[in-house]
């Protein structure tokens, strides 16, 4: 589930070109993901919505808490890439 390695091996290119096409990729679907909750849609049910409204915010910590994870891990020191793969773009909670 190595996105970056996927794309150097697949596309054959060289790791950091990998990185930085795949740091695009994240960047681009955080700011849709961002986007979305601009557009989010209101239930009439006060249930249905503390519900989806809890589901939303699941989703929020779960990709800022593999973000965190990712940039305090070791796994890309090999590449050197925890500094590329992030952009400024932050989930906000």
């Amino acid at each position: 589930n190595n996105l970056v390695y996927t794309v150097h091996k697949h596309q054959d290119i060289d790791l950091q070109s990998a990185v930085t096409q795949v740091k695009k990729m994240h960047d681009k679907e955080v700011h849709k993901f961002e986007q979305l909750l601009l557009e989010l849609p209101t239930y009439k049910s006060s249930h249905i919505q503390e519900s989806f409204l809890r589901f939303i915010k699941g989703l929020q910590y779960w990709i800022t808490a593999n973000s965190d994870w990712s940039i305090g891990s070791t796994r890309y020191e090999q590449f050197g890439a925890a500094q590329f793969l992030f952009s400024e773009h932050s989930i906000h909670q």
